[in-house]
C-alpha cells in the first residue's frame, strides 16, 4: 500500500524515513522512537509527522535517511518490501494526530539546510 505525502484533505503529512538509526544520537533516537505514528521498515523506521512551514520539501540523502514530504510516496504499514520484510505499525499507530515537526527537530536532523550536525549550511 502506498501513501501519498504532502497536501491532502486532512492537511500536510510527511515522513522522517530513518534508514540508518545508528547514525542518530541517542537523544534524537529517543525522541523519534517514542512517537506513536511509527512504522518499522526493512532498514529502520518511519515517523509520520505534520511538517512545518520551513520543512515542506523533501530532503533526500541526509546522513540518517530521508525526509519525505510533498510529491513523495512511502510504503504504508502492512506493505511487503521486496526484501521480504513487512512494514509493521508500532502500537498506537494512527491514534490521534501525527506529531508536529518542531523547529528544533528540523535543525537537529538537518532537514532545512541539508547539513550534518556541526556543519554550517548555505541553505
Amino acid at each position: 500500500m502506498g501513501i501519498r505525502l504532502g497536501p491532502s484533505v486532512d492537511g500536510d503529512l510527511a515522513v522522517i524515513d530513518v534508514d540508518r538509526p545508528e547514525a542518530l544520537s541517542e537523544y534524537l533516537l529517543g525522541i523519534l522512537e517514542t512517537w506513536s505514528w511509527t512504522v518499522t521498515t526493512a532498514r529502520g523506521f518511519q515517523c509520520y509527522v505534520r511538517p512545518s512551514a520551513s520543512a515542506l520539501e523533501s530532503a533526500k540523502g541526509l546522513w540518517w535517511g530521508d525526509f519525505l514530504a510533498q510529491k513523495s510516496f512511502v510504503m504504508g504499514p502492512g506493505s511487503l518490501h521486496p526484501s521480504g520484510i513487512l512494514y509493521n505499525a508500532l502500537p498506537g499507530f494512527g491514534i490521534g494526530e501525527p506529531p508536529a515537526l518542531t523547529p528544533e527537530l528540523i535543525e537537529d536532523l538537518g532537514i532545512e539546510k541539508h547539513t550534518e550536525p556541526g556543519e554550517k549550511g548555505d541553505g
